[in-house]
């Protein structure tokens, strides 16, 4: 799968432009999309059906009562499972199938094929004919590009990237199951794009050295309005990215480096030591602080794990929840 890196508009295309775009993108679409799903892989379907026959076979011996051949088939089916997750369901290059998606914003735009590479550099030489010749604009040359869906490409933030895992068996809504995880997008969270954010606002001296620092532009605050700042900006950012598929492992790593700048500024407004000023605000998996009935306090480590779907009373899944004092 070959994914068009997104573009920009040098000369800042107005709102009809866009709207032309994306009329003409329509169909291209409509036009490139060939096929209902691929072709499954011959290997793949001689190695399950060795494993579909074991198993139907292990389970006419245990109607049959002979337990003992039923048990010595085991380790065969388990070697026939192994042998066709190793196999890719369906053919990857299926001449007889081809999909073409694209999504916009504002003037970024990123544009997927499921095709050959072929089908990618054809597109852009008509994407690019269509800007400079029916819009006047240019694309940003050092923004236009085509990669490979598994190198990924950088979209508002995200790293969107085709990931193949088989060893991971997923199931679908409808109950079925698939052998291997093929194909699919994801969304990651750049550690880079954390740490920048962590550097930007003051939590930690480089991004290369990632050591925590004291906001002396806080000191003249109050505690309670320092702490409510860096939850501010901790729940905005982490529930920007809270479809990232790394969201808690990234989110970990900011917390941490954003706890640690909390406590050294609180620290630094009370000329106290670090130790002493953690051991006054910890409460349980976070720190906060006190104000007679009210109650301020940063976001424990527990606020990291993803939300069941299922519970209606809890937030959407990996959202964190809104803090009141």
């Amino acid at each position: 799968m070959d994914v068009k890196k997104k573009p920009h508009l040098r000369n800042g295309a107005g709102k009809a432009y866009l709207h032309e775009l994306d009329e003409w993108l329509e169909r291209k679409v409509c036009a490139f999309n060939k096929g209902d799903k691929r072709a499954y892989h011959p290997e793949y379907m001689k190695r399950y059906n060795r494993y579909k026959d074991a198993r139907c076979r292990s389970r006419d011996l245990k109607a049959s009562g002979q337990l003992e051949q039923a048990k010595k088939l085991e380790p065969k089916i388990r070697h026939l499972k192994e042998e066709y997750l190793k196999c890719p369901p369906s053919v990857t290059h299926d001449p007889n199938f081809r999909r073409m998606r694209f999504v916009r914003y504002a003037d970024d735009f990123v544009i997927a094929i499921i095709g050959a590479k072929a089908d990618a550099q054809q597109t852009l030489v008509e994407l690019t004919a269509f800007m400079t010749q029916t819009l006047k604009v240019e694309l940003a040359a050092d923004k236009t590009g085509i990669v490979h869906g598994s190198e990924g490409t950088r979209f508002l933030g995200y790293d969107i990237k085709i990931v193949t895992d088989p060893k991971r068996v997923v199931r679908t809504l409808g109950g079925s199951r698939r052998s291997m995880m093929s194909g699919s997008a994801t969304l990651e969270w750049p550690m880079e794009r954390a740490l920048k954010f962590a550097w930007e606002r003051g939590y930690i001296d480089t991004i290369q050295n990632c050591r925590t620092r004291p906001r002396s532009i806080l000191l003249n605050l109050t505690e309670e309005e320092i702490i409510r700042r860096y939850i501010q900006e901790l729940r905005g950012v982490s529930n920007y990215y809270s479809r990232a598929k790394n969201w808690r492992h990234v989110g970990n790593r900011l917390h941490w480096l954003c706890k640690d700048s909390l406590v050294k500024t609180l620290a630094s407004k009370n000329r106290a030591r670090r130790t002493r000023t953690y051991a006054r605000l910890k409460m349980g998996a976070s720190i906060g602080i006190r104000f007679g009935d009210k109650t301020v306090q940063l976001l424990s480590t527990t606020a990291w794990k993803r939300y069941k779907a299922e519970d209606p009373d809890r937030k959407p899944r990996g959202c964190i929840p809104d803090l009141h004092g």
